[in-house]
């Protein structure tokens, strides 16, 4: 009686699944991990004692939220609205401390955001008014999922 042996492949097979998943974690690892120091948060943009009465002129209106999923399955929470100079002077530029609270009214997001853009501002004009669209990444679970507060944190003036 003749007997045959079947090689048996399955080991090879395990060994080079593994070999293949290895590797695409440590690629994955090596692309996610920080290159590098993070760049400086940009800076704040002052406001004079003398400015802090016309932020007072300055209102938002027509506000409106959105909330988006990327391909990423991140949610991303959208704010538009529009920004109103109803005093008699152009704002050169212009920094709001955007809040989400909590429902015990604690602050859990502070972000801040310039309406009128970070490198080159487009100035606002007495009179006019602008729309504009804020962008938070990351809201915290515990938001109270009403509006946020708007609060004119830095301006400059013409």
């Amino acid at each position: 009686m003749l007997t045959t042996e079947k090689k048996n492949e399955f080991p090879a097979a395990f060994l080079a699944g593994i070999l293949v998943v290895s590797g695409l974690v440590a690629v994955m690892f090596l692309l996610s991990r920080d290159t590098g120091p993070a760049a400086p948060p940009p800076e704040r943009l002052p406001i004079a004692d003398a400015d802090r009465t016309y932020a007072a002129k300055i209102s938002f209106a027509n506000i409106r939220m959105a909330r988006a999923t990327n391909m990423l399955n991140h949610e991303i929470t959208y704010i538009s609205g529009v920004m109103q100079n109803t005093g008699d002077r152009t704002i050169a530029n212009l920094e709001v401390a955007v809040e989400f609270r909590n429902s015990m009214d604690q602050v859990v997001l502070r972000e801040f955001q310039r309406p009128l853009g970070w490198s080159q501002p487009a100035p606002l004009p007495p009179g006019q008014s602008r729309e504009f669209t804020f962008t938070f990444e990351s809201v915290p679970a515990d938001w109270n999922v009403q509006y946020p507060r708007f609060t004119v944190t830095g301006l400059t003036l013409q």
